[in-house]
C-alpha cells in the first residue's frame, strides 16, 4: 500500500487559458462553457491513483492552486507559486500569444521554487484545426525542449488528455 504524499501544485498562465475548467475536468469530470474568471486562487484537492516507478509504489494528493491568469505577461500574485512542488503551466492554443508569455512563466516559477518539475499544456485542442495542430503542438514540444519537460496537448472540454498532464506531473516528481 503506498503512502499519501502531499503536494502544492500550481497552474499557471494567460487569463482564459481553461486552468479552471481543466482542474474541474481533472477534479469532478465536468466542463461548462461559462467562464467565470479565477480572482486571486483557489484552491481545490484531488488523491491520484497510486503511481508505480522502478518498483517504487507511490500515490499523490495534489492540492491544486488555481492561480488567476497573467494578463499579457504582466505576472500577478506570484506570492501565491511559492513553496510549490510543481506547476502545469497552460497555454491556449486558439491564442498563440499566449505562448510568448508561457517562458516568462516558466522562468520566474522555476526560479521562486527552486526548479521543480513542470509539465506546459497546449488547451482547448478541440477549437482547432486538425491542419494547424500538428504546427502548434511543435512549438510547445521545442519549448518543452528548451526546459527539459513534457508537454501535452489537451482539452477541457472532452477530457482529452487532462488527467494525463496531472499524471505526467506527478511521474516527473518521481523521477
Amino acid at each position: 500500500m503506498a503512502q499519501i504524499i502531499n503536494k502544492k501544485i500550481c497552474l499557471l498562465g494567460e487569463y482564459g487559458a481553461g486552468k479552471t475548467s481543466m482542474i474541474r475536468r481533472f477534479v469532478f469530470d465536468l466542463f461548462s462553457d461559462d467562464y467565470i474568471t479565477t480572482i486571486g486562487v483557489k484552491v481545490t484537492e484531488k488523491v491520484l491513483p497510486p503511481i508505480e516507478r522502478e518498483n517504487k509504489l507511490q500515490q499523490f494528493r495534489f492540492m491544486i492552486w488555481d492561480i488567476a491568469g497573467s494578463e499579457e505577461g504582466k505576472i500577478k500574485h506570484e506570492n501565491y507559486w511559492m513553496g510549490a512542488s510543481g506547476a502545469l503551466i497552460v497555454t491556449d492554443l486558439c491564442r498563440p500569444k499566449t505562448f510568448s508569455c508561457t517562458s516568462s512563466l516558466i522562468e520566474k516559477f522555476l526560479a521562486l521554487n527552486n526548479n521543480p518539475p513542470i509539465v506546459i499544456v497546449g488547451n482547448k485542442t478541440d477549437l482547432i484545426p486538425l491542419t494547424e495542430l500538428n504546427s502548434l503542438e511543435t512549438t510547445l514540444q521545442e519549448m518543452a525542449h528548451t526546459y527539459r519537460c513534457p508537454a501535452l496537448l489537451t482539452s477541457a472540454k472532452t477530457g482529452q488528455q487532462v488527467e494525463e498532464s496531472f499524471i505526467r506531473l506527478a511521474q516527473c516528481m518521481m523521477e
